[in-house]
């Protein structure tokens, strides 16, 4: 269970540096202002994953892992990004239902990026409550440290 969960946190957590490079690379474009609060939301998360995962992972393995996961990430991501963005100039050739739709994925997909990690953030941290509320109740769950 915890080699999951932190497989899972390490996934999150290089998905929030991809994040923030890609905000980085970006931010000079025309709506520049709303890049500017997503790039700081995003090292805000970014800090917030280190602090809480400072004591427990080895930081020196989790920051090489985190940019080679993070350029794999970024990789793929602008793969997808030029998919969407040819789907979005064939539309004009569409009815206007699925026109519509198409005009709608991109902002959905936005929010979900912007929301995501901060939801993620909180079950991080309600999962990391409750584990140190059944260590204190079973103290040999913590013996290793």
């Amino acid at each position: 269970m915890k080699i999951w969960f932190k497989n899972v946190w390490y996934f999150f957590l290089i998905l929030a540096i991809a994040q923030t490079v890609k905000t980085g690379f970006h931010i000079l474009s025309p709506n520049w202002y709303p890049k500017i609060i997503y790039f700081g939301y995003n090292l805000i998360f970014i800090t917030t994953s280190f602090f809480l995962s400072w004591r427990t992972y080895k930081i020196a393995l989790s920051i090489t892992l985190t940019i080679l996961a993070a350029l794999t990430l970024l990789i793929i991501a602008s793969v997808g990004i030029n998919i969407l963005s040819a789907l979005i100039i064939v539309h004009i050739y569409f009815p206007a239902i699925f026109s519509h739709v198409l005009k709608q994925m991109p902002v959905a997909l936005q929010n979900g990026l912007l929301f995501a990690p901060m939801i993620i953030l909180i079950a991080i941290i309600a999962c990391r409550v409750a584990a140190r509320h059944d260590a204190l109740k079973d103290p040999s769950v913590n013996s290793h440290h």
